[in-house]
């Protein structure tokens, strides 16, 4: 299973990772909020930050202590991705269903990384 897709190399710019920053996962992103398909769209997840690459522009990006809880819920034909921060829900992107136990994998592996910070809770209903 890929939990890292490849990144071209300006998505990867977008990116801006710092010293001692890594990619942990790097997921498509592959659903418009209108429910069209689209592509070099993705959710990337450093050791510290969770940034949204959407159709080639980093248009989110959150550092992990500063997020409250990661969840998605699964829909017809696609996940939704969410974080909360204090008692905002702020939508992320949507999926397809193929890539529902890929974005399971990396909600847990926020929650791992996040606790190192301090804690965080995943509501998954993947």
């Amino acid at each position: 299973m890929i939990l890292e897709y490849e990144l071209s190399e300006e998505n990867a710019k977008l990116c801006g990772l710092e010293d001692g920053e890594e990619i942990y996962y790097c997921l498509p992103l592959d659903i418009d909020l209108e429910g069209g398909y689209r592509s070099n769209s993705y959710t990337v997840m450093t050791n510290r930050r969770l940034l949204i690459l959407e159709e080639g522009k980093l248009t989110q990006w959150y550092p992990l202590e500063k997020c409250d809880s990661i969840h998605s819920r699964a829909q017809t034909a696609c996940g939704i991705l969410f974080i909360e921060q204090g008692k905002e829900e702020i939508l992320l992107g949507r999926f397809m269903t193929e890539h529902l136990t890929k974005y399971s994998y990396l909600l847990r592996g926020m929650v791992v990384l996040r606790n190192l910070y301090g804690g965080i809770k995943s509501d998954s209903t993947i």
